[in-house]
């Protein structure tokens, strides 16, 4: 008997996994606002006040942040950040609850900025405000302060909320057309067989933005006072005053306008006396200039030409109460002997800023 010898051969594939193996993707997140409309005054509106009643354009995306478990290799979300790519606006917050939210620059609209807040969409936890920073000192989105359930995951969904407030600046009337704009870069740090991070980015889509700010047209633009010769002997006592000198300003108002305004000495920008400083080409001493509104006896005293609304010595002068309303501001001035005299061109230059509040 013969016996034949058979041989089984054992093909065997060895795969071998690479330590890091794992797919990540990170879908960007764009807010979509819809278009907005704001009335309000030009300068009067308290900085951080919304132009909608709330917070427009909630969005979220499934894939904020997710690693795929391969090979039997686990991953998972450690960390996410945000950093804010925008002006950050100094000393201005939009506040919520106890959340105080950094304002930001709106790119073509004077007055309007936009405040932002990411969280876990996956989870019960509070929206978070961003702020402006890298590395350590990014906005920690995940895991958020409070969150109970959602650790541990391979997957984040994020959320975000848009919300647009008046700045301290003065509001111009117009339509503006808000480009599409990255306000945020958001990464995450993976844990597990994936020690890396990945990036992704916050987005606002094109949005319009109508302003209505109510104020004046000044229809007086300069004024030129001529007070003439004065006589040293008329005005040798300090305190004397020469005759006063009365020009109008005319103004057209928008309605419910509250018509406030302020004087600077052009010569002294910190002058905050009642008393114009002479210019440079003045070769008189002893003596300085006066202004008054209206039959206030009074005079002004001068401040900084800003029209925001709580800058020192604005005088409310009018509150209309409709649409194309005339009003005239009766502007006086005279000459005050403040010391010993001495003859010569004695000019002054001063401006008047409105504040429509």
């Amino acid at each position: 008997m013969k016996y034949s010898l058979s041989f089984l051969s054992l093909l065997v594939f060895l795969v071998f996994i690479p330590e890091k193996m794992v797919w990540a993707v990170a879908d960007p997140l764009i807010v979509s606002p819809v278009p907005m409309s704001f009335d309000g005054a030009a300068d009067g509106t308290p900085a951080g006040t919304p132009i909608t009643s709330t917070w427009i354009g909630e969005t979220s995306v499934h894939n904020g942040f997710k690693c795929e478990n391969k090979f039997l290799q686990k991953c998972w979300v450690e960390t996410l950040y945000a950093n804010a790519l925008g002006s950050k606006i100094s000393g201005i917050y939009y506040y919520e609850g106890s959340n105080r939210y950094p304002v930001y620059a709106l790119a073509g609209v004077k007055g309007i900025g936009y405040s932002f807040g990411l969280k876990d969409n996956n989870d019960n936890v509070s929206y978070v405000p961003i702020d402006v920073g890298t590395g350590s000192s990014a906005t920690i989105i995940y895991p958020a302060a409070g969150s109970t359930v959602n650790k541990g995951v391979d997957r984040v969904s994020l959320k975000a909320k848009v919300v647009f407030v008046v700045t301290d600046e003065h509001l111009e009337t117009g339509v503006y057309n808000i480009p599409y704009t990255v306000i945020a870069n958001t990464w995450s740090e993976y844990g597990g067989a994936h020690k890396g991070n990945n990036t992704s980015l916050v987005a606002i889509n094109p949005v319009t933005i109508t302003i209505k700010a109510r104020g004046c047209t000044v229809n007086t633009k300069n004024l030129t006072y001529k007070l003439g010769d004065i006589s040293m002997r008329e005005m040798s006592a300090v305190g004397s005053t020469s005759k006063i000198q009365t020009k109008p300003i005319s103004v057209t108002c928008d309605t419910n306008v509250h018509l406030y305004a302020s004087m600077t000495d052009q010569s002294t920008y910190s002058n905050n006396t009642d008393i114009l400083t002479l210019t440079s080409d003045s070769d008189a001493s002893g003596i300085g200039i006066q202004f008054f509104f209206n039959d206030t006896p009074t005079p002004v005293t001068y401040g900084p030409d800003i029209s925001a609304t709580g800058q020192p010595n604005q005088r409310l002068l009018h509150i209309t109460t409709s649409n194309n309303e005339n009003y005239t501001l009766n502007l006086s001035t005279r000459y005050i002997t403040t010391g010993t005299l001495k003859p010569g061109k004695a000019n002054g230059l001063a401006s008047l800023t409105f504040s429509y509040q």
